[in-house]
């Protein structure tokens, strides 16, 4: 049984240019294909497989199949990269979302008659802002029990120590 060989897309496999990588091709008689990726060299000049090469694909194929190659796996990079983004972000929120529900379960707050501050809390985009929120429902609430009137966000506290 025959079978043919066909190199496919050879590219530089290092900067100095002593090496290719590439992906041989076997097609058998019977149709049957099976693929080999192999890197080549030819450090005392009597490989065939990198004359075989040289004879069917110019310097100028090899370096564009390089730069395919480059721009493929940068690519693939950048796409890996987002999606890692956006599962950490999604993560995140997730997180947030589940901190929300457990944190509205308590009596504490989902007693409080405060419902602006509430709102407040469901809109935060981010921990820091729904922690900084939360505290507000509470100290706000905490006044309200003690009979206090909330002092203005402008207010200056002053102590016994600073008369």
């Amino acid at each position: 049984m025959a079978t043919t060989r066909e190199i496919i897309k050879p590219r530089w496999h290092d900067e100095a240019k002593t090496t290719i990588a590439a992906t041989f091709k076997y097609t058998s008689d019977d149709g049957s294909i099976r693929e080999a990726k192999a890197v080549i060299s030819n450090t005392d000049g009597t490989n065939p497989d990198w004359a075989e090469i040289m004879d069917n694909f110019s310097t100028a194929d090899i370096d564009a199949n390089t730069s395919e190659r480059i721009e493929h796996v940068t690519s693939v990079m950048v796409e890996r990269d987002e999606r890692r983004s956006r599962r950490e972000e999604r993560e995140i929120q997730e997180k947030l979302f589940d901190n929300k529900l457990v944190i509205f379960e308590n009596s504490h707050i989902a007693n409080s008659e405060d419902v602006d501050r509430k709102r407040e809390m469901r809109k935060c985009e981010n921990k820091m802002d729904f922690q900084v929120a939360l505290i507000d429902l509470m100290i706000a609430d905490a006044f309200k029990r003690a009979g206090i009137d909330l002092p203005a966000a402008n207010t200056t506290w002053t102590t016994s120590a600073n008369t």
